[in-house]
């Protein structure tokens, strides 16, 4: 079941498109540097050069890396130091992590026969999943977050008695990191962008504001979950 995913991917490679999957190279811009971010990582960990947006880095020191962040090309740079960095790594690790992902998922959520074939049904047609395995689009990583999630919810909500109450906070922690990365990296007041067209700067100050919004519930979500555990439960029921 957690194959099926990987079993249409090459299928599609080999049979329809009549391809070897190992003769894989990066095309599209993005996937040349998602490749070259991670080809830098493992060369030279978070000392590589900078890739940068009109030239201007992220504020944070330690990462020069593009505005996705640097975890991707970490994880993926990390496992390349381990199993070597290719121009076909990165579609091998998206099906090995994919299929490991669904492999948690089912062991996680103790499935029925009849939830296997939902689901089994859902990956055979979800076909985005299929056409962006094959790449280095990130797509695969991001579909391996949502399984891992998916799962770890399911039993949150499904059982609150059961799960464990501080499993939902560093779930909000990492929501929390993530926006506090596209608030220093996107929006900084001082681009010449937003002196040069008024009507973005007032998009960058309303989408600060909504930012800000969202990271003083998230920081009330935290304070309230290390102080209570009952409503850490009672907030995912």
């Amino acid at each position: 079941m957690a194959a099926i995913p990987a079993l249409i991917s090459l299928w599609l490679v080999a049979f329809h498109l009549g391809a070897d999957p190992y003769d894989y190279a990066p095309q599209w811009s993005d996937e040349i540097y998602n490749w070259h971010q991670v080809a830098t990582f493992r060369a030279a960990g978070f000392q590589g050069g900078y890739y940068t947006v009109e030239e201007e880095p992220a504020p944070f020191s330690f990462s020069h890396f593009y505005t996705h962040g640097p975890f991707y090309p970490a994880l993926f740079g990390t496992l390349g130091r381990l199993t070597g960095w290719r121009l076909d790594s990165a579609p091998v690790m998206g099906v090995a992590l994919t299929t490991l992902a669904l492999f948690f998922f089912i062991f996680w959520t103790k499935m029925d026969r009849a939830q296997l074939l939902v689901l089994g049904l859902a990956v055979l047609t979800f076909w985005p999943m299929h056409l962006y395995m094959a790449t280095d689009m990130r797509l695969s990583f991001f579909d391996v977050i949502a399984i891992v999630l998916a799962a770890s919810f399911y039993r949150t909500i499904t059982d609150p008695d059961g799960a464990s109450p501080p499993i939902p906070c560093p779930l909000r922690r990492t929501d929390l990191r993530s926006k506090c990365v596209i608030i220093t990296w996107k929006y900084r007041p001082t681009s010449s962008a937003n002196h040069t067209n008024p009507w973005l700067h007032l998009r960058v100050r309303s989408r600060l504001r909504s930012q800000a919004c969202s990271l003083k519930s998230d920081t009330e979500f935290r304070s309230r979950c290390r102080t209570s555990s009952s409503f850490c439960t009672a907030s995912c029921g």
